[in-house]
């Protein structure tokens, strides 16, 4: 049945995607595990930086599917964050 996925494929990517002029498929995101783990994208957000109150369940789920996902923190974004303009 074409759309249906099983519980360890993200609903963010369809089969083979892949960014564009590359050859390796795309990164899972934050929007990826906030959707399969049933949470807002902020509450990842607080879990991959070890910030902010979460309860110790829900930092269990969204950590888990970081790791069903291979989702790794990308260094280079997050010092985006943290930056500050001049001005």
């Amino acid at each position: 049945m074409a759309g249906v996925r099983s519980a360890s494929q993200p609903p963010c990517i369809p089969d083979g995607e892949r960014w564009p002029g590359t050859s390796s498929p795309r990164s899972a995101t934050m929007k990826d595990v906030a959707e399969l783990a049933g949470v807002s994208i902020k509450t990842v957000s607080r879990v991959a930086n070890s910030e902010g109150p979460v309860t110790p369940a829900t930092r269990a789920k969204v950590q888990s599917v970081m790791d069903v996902l291979g989702f790794e923190r990308n260094e280079h974004a997050a010092a985006l964050g943290r930056t500050r303009r001049r001005g």
